[in-house]
């Protein structure tokens, strides 16, 4: 588990397969420029056993795995030569027997309930979705947290920039395993350049920052009430008048005692708060611990940062 949890912040993991083994480095590289120091090595191809042990010497930063896992000897050779995590397509207790005998994370693939139960009788509770869009895609994986609440998964299998973005609003996805970020073509070619653009567009979609609106301090309630009705004739917007605000449509909001930003705050939206603060902590941006408010679930959904942009604070929800 202590393998996941570092792997929870970045929510992509890279699935790649590597024909030849000196690509392997300056492919990590790449990965963890774009700020995602995540890799799953497919056992696919006769150079996986030396990527893995390439990247583990050479860039120990990344967080490196070891996928299509079918057999014991495949799970001794990729747990020998470094691999952090192994991931099977399907559920092989004797792969299962083995990591946690070697205490290292695995991850079988499961797409039924059956299978699900058949995984928490091994004592699993991180599981590969897989195929996941043909297996109903989301709405399946949203589905099965419901009488599953205790596992996470890792939906896998056609799933793009988009469809990143998509499964990474659902609480119980610990991450999405991406292999059109890098395709062997890119890999032989050595473009390893737009493959670190592909990895960074990838990080964005996790988190899908989007301004929801700007709060203005208004000073006191009669004079926010006039701020927001000046917009309102000047624009025709509809003014929504609350206990501590009043809105000028959806996206202007004055605030009626002035917030923790000089000149007010801007709302920003993000599929999960919790991976999205972790994301900024990286950059050097703090929080103030004492704006977080969490949902009925524990979850974190909302708080402000301590930094100011343009006199504007940040808030997160």
């Amino acid at each position: 588990m202590k393998t996941f949890n570092k792997i929870y912040p970045y929510g992509v993991i890279p699935v790649i397969a590597i024909d030849d083994s000196r690509h392997a480095v300056p492919l990590a590289k790449a990965f963890a420029r774009a700020g995602l120091p995540v890799m799953e090595i497919t056992f696919r191809t006769e150079a996986a056993e030396e990527s893995i042990r390439r990247i583990a010497q050479e860039a120990p930063e990344v967080i490196l795995g070891a996928g299509t896992i079918l057999q014991v000897e495949q799970a001794q050779r990729a747990i020998e030569a470094g691999a952090q995590f192994l991931v099977t397509p399907g559920l092989n207790p004797k792969v299962v027997s083995y990591s946690q005998e070697h205490q290292v994370d695995v991850v079988p693939g499961v797409s039924t309930p059956t299978e699900v139960e058949q995984a928490i009788g091994l004592g699993l509770n991180t599981l590969k979705f897989f195929p996941a869009e043909v297996s109903g895609g989301a709405a399946a994986v949203k589905a099965l947290g419901g009488p599953y609440r205790e596992i996470s998964f890792i939906p896998t299998g056609g799933i793009d920039e988009r469809r990143i973005s998509e499964y990474s609003r659902l609480g119980n996805v610990l991450a999405c395993g991406a292999s059109y970020l890098a395709d062997r073509r890119l890999i032989a070619e050595e473009r390893f350049d737009e493959i670190e653009a592909r990895a960074r567009a990838a990080v964005k979609a996790v988190h899908n920052f989007t301004v929801a609106h700007v709060g203005i301090n208004g000073g006191s309630e009669e004079e926010a009430k006039g701020v927001a009705q000046a917009f309102c004739s000047l624009f025709g917007f509809t003014k929504e008048e609350g206990r501590i605000s009043c809105f000028a449509s959806k996206e202007i909001e004055v605030m009626y005692d002035d917030t923790y930003g000089v000149n007010g705050h801007l709302s920003i939206t993000a599929n999960s708060i919790d991976r999205a603060l972790r994301y900024l902590q990286r950059q050097g941006v703090e929080l103030r611990k004492d704006t977080i408010k969490y949902n009925e679930q524990g979850k974190m959904r909302f708080a402000y940062l301590k930094n100011q942009i343009g006199g504007f604070a940040i808030h997160l929800y």
